[in-house]
């Protein structure tokens, strides 16, 4: 996150874009785990730089605003990881709502996807990378809050 924050300016603000989606947390959330640090130690950090860069899209752009879910898909992975994924979703629920935008719920998507075929993979076996079926239930997840 702190990474996107020094790039935001260049890869966002100057782009100027017409509606812009975020998808980020989870990288954070596996370097937090590798790292091991506490989700109460680092969230409210995250957090905070999340809220910075989203205050930033209201006042210098006029962009509907799409956030998604983080998600890990264990089912997708030989040994799976205990990352911090509800965590970070609440927090990005309670940043949808305080900057008035549209929430994308990848994960529960993810999780109904997964109980709906079990044994499909949805990721390219490492549970955060999507397939191109991935992809496609992100699009779509996208273009139902879009209401395209």
């Amino acid at each position: 996150m702190e990474g996107l924050e020094e790039r935001w300016d260049t890869d966002v603000i100057a782009e100027k874009p017409n509606w812009l989606s975020v998808k980020i947390g989870i990288n954070n959330a596996s370097r937090q785990y590798a790292n091991d640090v506490s989700t109460g130690e680092y969230l409210p950090i995250w957090e905070a730089c999340y809220r910075r860069i989203l205050t930033r899209v209201k006042t210098e752009l006029d962009a509907p605003l799409f956030l998604f879910q983080i998600f890990y898909i264990e089912e997708d992975v030989d040994a799976p990881r205990p990352l911090a994924v509800d965590a970070y979703n609440e927090s990005i629920h309670t940043l949808a709502e305080e900057f008035d935008a549209r929430l994308i719920p990848t994960n529960a998507a993810f999780d109904k996807a997964v109980d709906a075929r079990p044994g499909a993979l949805w990721t390219t076996q490492d549970g955060v990378h999507p397939n191109p079926e991935g992809h496609t239930l992100m699009a779509l997840e996208f273009l139902k809050q879009a209401e395209w």
